[in-house]
């Protein structure tokens, strides 16, 4: 029965399917966090067995891999939002199939890297204060490489299973993501270290006290300890002095409200924009797609500063822009479509008073959807064009502009000169709802790494309000539509 038992142990990496399970629970819809520091676990416990070959250690890290990034890629397969491929192409008509190998191939090519790093462990861990340092920094690597071969997608980073450790968090401003999950890897090293000294001491001692005794006195309950208090006692400290700055900040009060349409049609959606900019807001933000047929033709536009209206634009348009002129005090922000000599984008227009004041066009174009990606039978529609501007001039504020996935992106951010981020995106996209809770957790990560307060308006998802700590001021359901939100921040009085 034993020998039984030891095949069924080794033949279907119980211990390496549990490590997987627990990553997995980090993730939404389940988010508990706390299994982070100590999820590797069981998968390098399993590994350091002397009996495994190299290549059932590389197999154990691949079965925790495929576990857990099958589950950040699951969400992704509820892709509902097929525009972008021609109908006549052998892709569309077999859509569901190519998307299912295309996430297939992400999850093995990022269960690969933990199969590798769970090599790594097994040649490593003997040489304890070496492995402490080096593993840690190995890991953080491979999901560097791991978020660039998936063009900056970083979901199932380490560090973003803590969204709900509000101290913690803070550490992304010093540190950035990949600094937290070197944290978060090395405090699972350091654990299994712990375990691993205090199964010893069990084995040659009997008695319960004296174990606890023994275990007292090891150094790496201590640097445990340590690591765990001092980065949360750290990040305590962050957040108390970026609350207390927000507090003493004398400066303006900027009011939002954001409008979250779902999928209501384009003149309930312009009516409910005439009732929110009865209450004269500062700012009106409206999503990605709020006006999915409208197109914004920046060829109309007079050339020069100011970026004066020429009335040649569609009905829906031409509405945006009649509302925005009755309503002068309020700016509109609003992420539509637009076309320029013939060149299509992705674009957040800034109207006050009947005009357009700015416009930023999307940076960062996804592949297959928005950029062409060249495969076999692919055949994909118009791609868009990308932009090069960052940042978009609200009243006497600049903003950081984000449309969509690049919420992803945070090197999009780095902009001293401004002072707030607008973020606007339609996670409907996608049927399951897990899609806009990640985007919203990743956005938090944005504010943090930042210090700026993050407007987000999503067609349907997670809209709101983020503060420069990571906490949601104010937050949409994600469930419900439509939704107006309303709220104000504190901003200096000059940029």
């Amino acid at each position: 029965m034993l020998l039984r038992f030891r095949k069924l142990y080794y033949d279907f990496f119980i211990l390496p399917i549990v490590s997987g399970l627990l990553l997995a629970l980090t993730l939404p819809p389940f988010e508990i966090g706390i299994f982070s520091w100590i999820a590797f676990l069981p998968l390098f416990f399993f590994i350091t067995d002397a009996k495994l070959s190299n290549k059932q250690v590389f197999q154990a890290g691949l079965v925790a891999g495929i576990v857990y990034f099958g589950k950040v890629a699951y969400p992704l397969f509820s892709l509902n939002a097929w525009w972008w491929l021609q109908v006549q192409s052998v892709v569309y008509a077999n859509r569901y199939l190519f998307l299912f190998w295309l996430l297939f191939a992400a999850v093995l090519i990022a269960s690969i890297f933990l199969g590798i790093f769970a090599l790594f462990f097994r040649r490593l861990f003997l040489k304890k204060i070496y492995a402490a340092l080096v593993l840690p920094l190995v890991w953080v690597v491979f999901e560097y490489i791991r978020s660039s071969l998936f063009f900056g997608f970083t979901w199932g980073n380490l560090s973003y299973a803590l969204h709900n450790d509000i101290y913690f968090m803070q550490l992304a401003h010093d540190l950035g993501i990949y600094g937290m999950s070197f944290i978060v890897m090395l405090v699972n090293v350091l654990m299994f270290f712990l375990v691993y000294e205090i199964l010893q001491i069990y084995r040659r001692t009997a008695s319960v006290k004296s174990v606890l005794w023994k275990v007292a006195r090891l150094p790496v309950f201590y640097i445990v300890v340590a690591v765990i208090v001092a980065s949360h006692l750290y990040g305590f400290v962050e957040f108390r002095q970026v609350i207390y700055s927000l507090g003493a900040q004398h400066g303006s009060t900027l009011s939002f409200s954001i409008l979250q349409p779902g999928n209501e049609s384009e003149s309930t959606t312009l009516k409910r924009l005439s009732q929110i900019l009865e209450r004269k807001p500062d700012v009106v933000v409206l999503p990605e797609s709020a006006l999915p047929s409208a197109v914004f033709n920046e060829d109309s536009l007079a050339p020069g500063p100011g970026m004066i209206r020429i009335p040649s634009q569609s009905k829906d348009i031409a509405t945006l822009f009649a509302l925005s002129e009755k309503y002068p005090s309020t700016t509109i922000v609003a992420g539509v479509d637009s076309t320029k000599q013939r060149s299509d984008f992705s674009s957040m227009l800034v109207i006050e008073a009947g005009k357009v004041v700015d416009i930023y066009h999307k940076v960062m174009l996804m592949p297959f959807s928005e950029r062409s990606v060249t495969l076999p039978f692919l055949k994909s529609a118009e791609p868009l064009h990308a932009g090069t501007s960052s940042a978009i001039q609200i009243k006497r504020w600049s903003a950081s502009a984000l449309i969509c996935s690049e919420v992803l992106f945070p090197n999009l951010l780095k902009n001293a000169s401004t002072s707030l981020i607008i973020a606007v995106g339609n996670d409907g996209v996608f049927d399951n709802d897990t899609v806009a809770r990640q985007n919203n957790i990743i956005a938090q990560f944005d504010a943090i790494l930042e210090r700026k307060y993050l407007i987000s308006a999503m067609k349907t998802g997670i809209s709101g309000i983020i503060e420069p700590t990571g906490l949601m001021v104010l937050q949409s359901s994600p469930t419900e539509s439509p939704q107006v939100l309303s709220g104000a921040i504190g901003l200096p009085s000059r940029q």
